[in-house]
């Protein structure tokens, strides 16, 4: 399984095309030297993740 330090990620472009494509093609990596809450995880992603689109969060 593939493993990339969160820190490498996000230092440089390059580990961080090669994590995505991890994740494409294997569909799980893991992440190393990474904080221990969602905040690392989400830094870790780029962005602000807020979850799927509304229509799928609300009940059937």
């Amino acid at each position: 399984m593939p493993r990339f330090s969160q820190p490498a990620l996000l230092a440089d472009p390059t580990p961080r095309a090669k994590w995505i494509e991890a994740l494409l093609v294997e569909g799980c990596v893991i992440l190393t030297d990474m904080p221990d809450s969602d905040a690392g995880l989400t830094e870790a992603a780029g962005g602000d993740w807020s979850g799927p689109p509304d229509f799928l969060r609300r009940p059937l």
